[in-house]
């Protein structure tokens, strides 16, 4: 494609990263590149303003450069306005489209910018901290151990009874997870702040919560942190991530 050509070429539509209070936003800049090196605009309707840029294609890879261009403009966005974070891949047609889009969700939105204003998401995961899972339940639950010597020498297993013992020993990870998530909410609870139980994604994993803390209280909610974890022994690690805008805690969804 020639110079020429590629300065000729239509967007295919608007990319939108997120929906952001207009009041705050007006007047910021947003320097971030968008995705394919766009520039991010935004686009007002009444209270309401979608950030976004042209593309000139609208089905898009997720690759990780187009997915780190989206969180990075959603990154400084909500370092000037209260946001309300699009999933990646949404396209509309037109700005015409878009503020169709806002002005039909404006009630909607509004509640939800006012329930996360000035809040943002952590990430509490909490992990087994220990050579081997299996091993480790196999030590501490009977039932578990029980079930294993029943095999007698797993190298000699057959593979009914080793689909067996694997099935077991994920009630027993569910039971686990459960009992300790269970133990961290009551601390979460207990300080007010809100939570949405994620899916875990390793053997190894506990939990996986995003907790929804006022900006300003982000050292108070490492404290109860802190309190949380002190009811765990060193078998467990706990790791904070964050802050991102409150994904896990809106629901931006935008048919176009």
């Amino acid at each position: 494609m020639t110079v020429s050509e590629t300065s000729e070429r239509r967007p295919a539509g608007c990319y939108i990263y997120a929906v952001a209070d207009a009041v705050e936003l007006s007047g910021n800049t947003i320097d971030a590149s968008g995705l394919e090196g766009a520039e991010v605009r935004s686009l007002e309707v009444d209270a309401l303003a979608a950030v976004i840029s042209d593309v000139y294609k609208r089905r898009l890879r997720p690759d990780r450069r187009s997915l780190s261009s989206h969180m990075g403009v959603i990154r400084q966005v909500m370092e000037q306005a209260t946001v309300l974070p699009v999933s990646f891949g949404v396209v509309a047609s037109s700005e015409d489209d878009v503020r169709r889009l806002l002005a039909k969700n404006q009630a909607s939105f509004v509640d939800q910018l006012n329930h996360v204003r000035g809040k943002v998401e952590m990430g509490l995961r909490v992990l087994w901290d220990v050579p081997n899972v299996f091993e480790y339940f196999v030590n501490t639950r009977a039932d578990l151990r029980s079930a294993r010597d029943t095999i007698g020498d797993i190298r000699e297993a057959n593979r009914d009874e080793m689909i067996e013992l694997g099935r077991f020993f994920e009630r027993v990870l569910g039971e686990e997870r459960d009992r300790y998530v269970e133990q961290v909410a009551s601390v979460l609870e207990g300080h007010g702040i809100a939570f949405v139980r994620g899916r875990v994604r390793a053997e190894r994993d506990v939990m996986n919560l995003a907790c929804l803390v006022p900006r300003a209280e982000l050292g108070e909610f490492d404290r109860v942190v802190g309190e949380a974890a002190s009811g765990f022994d060193n078998n467990f690690t706990f790791d904070v991530s964050g802050p991102w805008a409150p994904a896990s805690f809106v629901d931006v969804t935008l048919e176009t």
